[in-house]
């Protein structure tokens, strides 16, 4: 089986791959961390670039709220930031497209500290590296790769969006990870 999560996709595959897979490939753009050490300071540092730092994200967002709770339940961009943010390589109908398809992003908590380093060793990872991304920037993906034991980093000169800005160069990835384990 080889899934294939894009952004924070990867934290969500990352859990599947803990509670219900033993024979796994992963690629994604986001990987949570092999020990709850090294997991905590790629969240925290991914947190701070995406969510804090980033002026561009940080007046982007609109954050939705349950029953008069003071603490939000879901996050989506503002329509108007999205190219400039997520497909600023992107031809503008996969843009268009893009913006209808756009949902909230619920927040939930992160299963980091349930990740087992056995497991998550055990599955052989590949990243691909984003190198125009807005939204995680190549720096802050350096250091998502370095706290990760990885098969292989793959570039791709686009947006944060590599299926709409470079979808050929994707496939061929894809199709390369999948012959490297089925021949």
């Amino acid at each position: 089986i080889i899934l294939v999560g894009h952004s924070l996709g990867g934290d969500s595959l990352t859990y599947v791959m803990e509670r219900t897979l033993t024979k796994l490939q992963l690629l994604c753009l986001y990987i949570k961390s092999s020990s709850k050490v090294d997991a905590y300071k790629c969240s925290i540092a991914v947190n701070l670039q995406v969510i804090t730092n980033n002026m561009a994200v940080q007046n982007s967002k609109v954050y939705f709220y349950s029953n008069g709770s003071k603490t939000p339940v879901a996050v989506a961009f503002k329509l108007y930031v999205v190219e400039d943010v997520l497909y600023h390589l992107s031809p503008s109908k996969d843009v268009i497209l893009a913006k209808l398809l756009l949902k909230p992003r619920p927040l939930f908590k992160h299963h980091s500290a349930e990740l087992s380093r056995e497991k998550y060793v055990s599955i052989p990872r590949y990243f691909v590296k984003t190198t125009q991304d807005k939204l995680i920037s190549p720096k802050l993906q350096d250091l998502m790769i370095k706290y990760n034991p990885l098969k292989w980093v793959l570039h791709v000169h686009s947006d944060h969006s590599p299926f709409f800005s470079k979808p050929a160069i994707l496939l061929e990835y894809l199709l390369k990870v999948a012959k490297l384990h089925y021949g």
